[in-house]
């Protein structure tokens, strides 16, 4: 609705939006590791399924309602994690996660960017991905071409940097 009343002008979202006037493109795809501070106790061994749930997690959306994509993947092995601390920001997330016990399943760019120790899920997780989306109205803008530009580009160089 904000993208439609002119509001905002670009949304980032893991979606694509099921609306005719609304166009997206996909600007990154990460994979989701579970976060934990250095020096927790479940760095030690394999993280199994059964650790993994027997620990407490941080979860962040944007969405004050549903589940994450994380929950949707254990819903559909019948399991449940214990979710201790929600926050509607993902930015404070890894800050939680460095003085706490507490675990976050993320995207792998993001626990890099703070240093966090990292392992892999312990179940099939599909990647993350972002889309930029913006209002068909907006398309041949050329403030919004320029950040939806720039947005693809930073994304192209951090790509590159990666490999």
């Amino acid at each position: 609705h904000a993208l439609a009343g002119g509001e905002i002008d670009l949304a980032l979202d893991a979606l694509p939006l099921p609306d005719p006037q609304l166009l997206t493109t996909k600007l990154m795809e990460d994979r989701f590791v579970c976060a934990l501070r250095a020096g927790h106790a479940a760095l030690s061994g394999k993280l199994t399924l059964a650790r993994y749930l027997g620990l407490g997690h941080v979860h962040a959306s944007a969405r004050p309602r549903g589940l994450g994509q994380v929950d949707m993947a254990l819903m559909g092995l019948g399991e449940q994690r214990r979710i201790v601390v929600r926050t509607s920001h993902h930015l404070g997330l890894p800050f939680l996660v460095r003085q706490t016990d507490l675990a976050a399943s993320i995207p792998q760019r993001l626990a890099d960017a703070h240093q966090l120790s990292t392992r892999p899920l312990p179940f099939e997780m599909p990647p993350l991905a972002v889309h930029a989306i913006w209002h068909r109205r907006t398309e041949h803008d050329k403030a919004n071409r320029w950040l939806r530009e720039l947005l693809a580009s930073v994304q192209l160089e951090r790509g590159a940097a990666a490999t």
